[in-house]
């Protein structure tokens, strides 16, 4: 007969499987879906990406000081 701990490991070991398992399917399933509602012409995964909001609001904000630094000095 095997001791305890081999059945806690072996336990662990498969619990493990099936949920990497289950992540990865639905992983899977999540990029089809995407991939089914991007519009025709639109980059695909890994391709140039928009920027986030929130770097294009940093940006506006750069902008905005850049021009009252240059209001600045004139």
């Amino acid at each position: 007969m095997l001791p305890p701990f081999f059945w806690v490991i072996l336990t662990i070991v498969i619990i493990s499987a099936v949920v990497g398992a289950i992540a990865r399917f639905l992983s899977n399933l999540n990029e089809m879906n995407a991939a089914q509602n991007r519009p025709l012409g639109q980059p695909q995964a890994g391709g140039p990406a928009r920027p986030r909001q929130g770097a294009s609001d940093m940006d506006r904000f750069l902008a905005e000081i850049d021009r009252l630094r240059r209001k600045k000095t004139e």
